[in-house]
């Protein structure tokens, strides 16, 4: 069982869902239903202004081919397509983002989301208190807080931020995967001994390995910055 990581899981990811637009007896604002999986071939033209049936969670066009009985008992209103939109969700949650009327739309949608938010998904600022104070000592030790510090070969920078012990960390070549380290004729298991044969503390290579394998860039460690959840906090 792989292990939950909170950079990931803290990603905003979004998915696309077509949901109809159904006029309903004498109801003047319309309901938004996902069509059923057994009817999702249909195009738009081709559910437009059609008789549909349809339940809290599902929507069949009638006239369409033959519906499941099964289905068709579910469904205990009647109304009619009026219209087709492509909503953007969150992933994880469901969350309604956003809707268009086209699939390229929403997909663009998507596009502008992901490129708007992105330089902030690889830059993040959590709690100091993410480390031990072993490691943050054993830092101070081997590298100092006078210069940014690179050493050839590990891909990890180091900048110190403020006298309270702030400290930045610069990922290089992310993510840190078997896959994208291959090029360097590296594992993600091999890099990480070698980091920390550089001097670098275990717990602080575990901790950025998780943040490189959710693509982060920059990862700042600061005393009052909030805690990132689901991640193992250490009494200082």
């Amino acid at each position: 069982m792989s292990t939950p990581n909170p950079f990931l899981d803290n990603l905003c990811r979004y998915r696309v869902e077509r949901l109809l637009q159904v006029k309903y007896s004498n109801s003047e604002v319309p309901c938004n239903r996902a069509i059923h999986s057994s009817q999702a071939h249909l195009k738009d033209r081709e559910v437009q202004c059609k008789p549909c049936i349809f339940s809290d969670d599902l929507c069949l066009i009638v006239g369409a081919g033959n519906i499941d009985p099964e289905l068709a008992e579910r469904c205990g209103s009647e109304g009619t397509v009026i219209d087709v939109t492509y909503a953007v969700l969150d992933a994880d949650t469901g969350r309604f983002i956003g809707d268009t009327y086209t699939l390229d739309g929403a997909h663009d949608l998507v596009d502008r989301l992901t490129r708007r938010y992105e330089p902030w998904s690889r830059s993040w600022e959590i709690s100091k208190a993410h480390l031990p104070l072993k490691a943050l000592h054993a830092l101070l030790e081997s590298f100092g807080t006078k210069m940014p510090i690179r050493l050839a070969g590990v891909l990890i920078g180091v900048f110190w931020i403020d006298e309270l012990g702030t400290v930045g960390f610069r990922l290089v070549h992310t993510p840190w995967t078997d896959e994208s380290l291959e090029v360097m004729d590296l594992t993600a298991s091999a890099l990480r001994e070698e980091q920390i044969a550089a001097g670098y503390p275990v717990e602080l290579v575990d901790l950025l390995h998780l943040a490189a394998q959710a693509d982060v860039r920059y990862l700042v460690l600061d005393p009052f910055a909030p805690a990132l959840k689901g991640l193992k906090i250490f009494d200082h």
